[in-house]
C-alpha cells in the first residue's frame, strides 16, 4: 500500500511539472516582444531653391577686400556663400535676386561658387570665380573714388605707366606728384613731409581701396575704374 501511494505522489509531481512548463510556454506566447515602429519618410526640405545666373566681377585679388554681386533667383535672408571651401568676409542679401559679398584672402585659382539658403537648398556655379595675384591687374587709368565716413566725398586719381600721377579729393586742389609714385604688386603708398598721405591697392580689374589724408579728406576710400 505504501509503495502504491509513493508512486501516485511521484506521478502527480511529474504531471504538475509538465503542466507548469506548458503554462510558462503559453505565457511567453501571449506576451510578444514590443516592435519598434518603422521610421517614416524624411521631412521634405522647404524654402526657396536658389539659382545662380551670374557673378560680377568674376575675378579678384588673392589679398581679399574685393566686393561683388551674385545675381539669380530664390535667395533667402541669411543665405551663406562659399568660394570653393572658403567663406567671404561679409554677405548681404538685399532681395531674392541679389547677394552682395566682400572677399577674404584666398589662394590663387578658379573655384566653384555656392549659395546655400537657411532652408538647406543650395545652388552651385561651377568654376564661377577666380582669385588672381594683385600684380596681374592693370592699375593704369582714371579712377573715380568715394571717401568719407559715408563715402560721400568725391575723389579722383590717375595712374599712368604703373605710377600714381595725381590725386584730387573734395574741394582740395589737385595734388600732382613731381615724381609719380610707383605701383608695386598692385599697391602704392605716399607720405609727405606736410602730413599729406595717400595709399591704395587694387582688388579687382575695376575696383580699388585705400586711405587718404588730404584736407578735407582724412579717411578711407573705395574706387571704380573709368
Amino acid at each position: 500500500m505504501g509503495g502504491v501511494l509513493r508512486n501516485s505522489i511521484r506521478t502527480i509531481v511529474v504531471l504538475l511539472g509538465i503542466a507548469q512548463g506548458l503554462a510558462g510556454c503559453r505565457g511567453k506566447e501571449s506576451s510578444p516582444s514590443p516592435v519598434s515602429p518603422s521610421p517614416g519618410p524624411p521631412a521634405p526640405v522647404t524654402g526657396l531653391q536658389p539659382r545662380i545666373t551670374e557673378v560680377a566681377p568674376t575675378t579678384s585679388t588673392t589679398a581679399g577686400g574685393a566686393w561683388g554681386t551674385i545675381s539669380g533667383t530664390g535667395f533667402e535672408p541669411g543665405a551663406r556663400v562659399a568660394f570653393g571651401a572658403a567663406a567671404p568676409l561679409q554677405v548681404f542679401v538685399p532681395d531674392s535676386s541679389t547677394v552682395q559679398f566682400w572677399t577674404n584672402a584666398h589662394e590663387a585659382g578658379t573655384v566653384d561658387v555656392v549659395v546655400r539658403n537657411p532652408s538647406g537648398r543650395e545652388d552651385t556655379l561651377a568654376r564661377g570665380y577666380t582669385f588672381a595675384p594683385p600684380e596681374s591687374f592693370d592699375f593704369n587709368g582714371t579712377w573715380v573714388a568715394h571717401a568719407g565716413d559715408e563715402y560721400e566725398t568725391d575723389m579722383r586719381f590717375v595712374v599712368e605707366n604703373n605710377r600714381l600721377k595725381s590725386v584730387t579729393c573734395g574741394a582740395s586742389p589737385t595734388v600732382m606728384f613731381s615724381a609719380p609714385l610707383p605701383v608695386s604688386h598692385g599697391e602704392f603708398s605716399f607720405v609727405g613731409e606736410d602730413g599729406l598721405s595717400v595709399s591704395g591697392r587694387i582688388v579687382s580689374a575695376a575696383n580699388a581701396v585705400g586711405e587718404i589724408n588730404i584736407v578735407p579728406c582724412a579717411t578711407r576710400w573705395w574706387a571704380d575704374k573709368r
